[in-house]
């Protein structure tokens, strides 16, 4: 895997009374391999700002975890079958989020990344919605990698 890879991370948001609107991001990242973990680090910006949010998701086996840093701060942390709680810093305040994992599939290549995540999110320990994320990491030095 290449130190610049292509991150493709996909949300789906279950509501009951909304139609579920995916939301897709596609970026470039940096790539690391450090004590059998994977890194991506990539930088976000802030609507309306000059600001950015730096973001980096440390990817193993049964577990993901998000940190962002920035004018909006978390470490979120989405472990298979556990309940993690973390403090989610903005600049109106800090709001507590709980996460409930469910299965994290990992799945490895030597060009590309795949992980699925179901969850389910609550705000000040209220049950908001649930939740799935894909991640796909796609190696540049790939033989199928394209941007379009």
């Amino acid at each position: 895997m290449t130190e610049q890879v292509l991150l493709s991370i996909s949300g789906l948001q279950y509501l009951e009374e909304e139609p579920s609107q995916p939301v897709e991001v596609l970026t470039m990242a940096d790539y690391y391999h450090r004590n059998g973990a994977h890194y991506l680090v990539y930088e976000e910006p802030v609507e309306g700002s000059s600001e950015v949010i730096r973001n980096t998701l440390k990817i193993k086996k049964g577990r993901v975890e998000m940190m962002k840093k920035g004018p909006i701060q978390v470490h979120m942390i989405f472990e298979e079958w556990k309940r993690q709680v973390a403090q989610y810093d903005t600049p109106f305040g800090v709001i507590p989020v709980g996460i409930q994992a469910g299965e994290v599939k990992l799945t490895e290549s030597q060009y590309d990344i795949h992980v699925e995540l179901n969850y389910v999110l609550e705000l000040n320990e209220e049950y908001v919605t649930d939740s799935s994320v894909t991640l796909h990491v796609k190696s540049k030095d790939a033989p199928d990698f394209s941007l379009s």
